[in-house]
């Protein structure tokens, strides 16, 4: 999901507008994490970005503010939005 249509260069970053996601610290194994952040001298944290098939779709869970990072124009909200956007295609 996060190669096509815009690819994610590691590392994206969508942090420094507002406040920090609510990062899942489990979820059913049926979920595949797409995401991991950390801040310098954290510990990495995954759940910010989980996606599970779902019958013939894709159930998507999103953490990160990126109602409040797309306005500030933050590449890697742009980037994770067109991603999601064309996750069923």
């Amino acid at each position: 999901m996060l190669t096509t249509p815009t690819p994610s260069p590691q590392p994206t970053s969508t942090a420094g507008r507002g406040a920090r996601p609510l990062i899942l610290d489990s979820w059913d194994k049926g979920y595949t994490a797409l995401t991991e952040t950390a801040d310098p001298g954290q510990d990495p944290q995954r759940g910010g970005l989980v996606v599970a098939a779902s019958g013939k779709g894709t159930y998507i869970y999103v953490s990160y503010a990126l109602y409040r990072q797309l306005p500030e124009l933050v590449p890697g909200a742009y980037r994770i939005l067109a991603n999601l956007l064309s996750a069923g295609k």
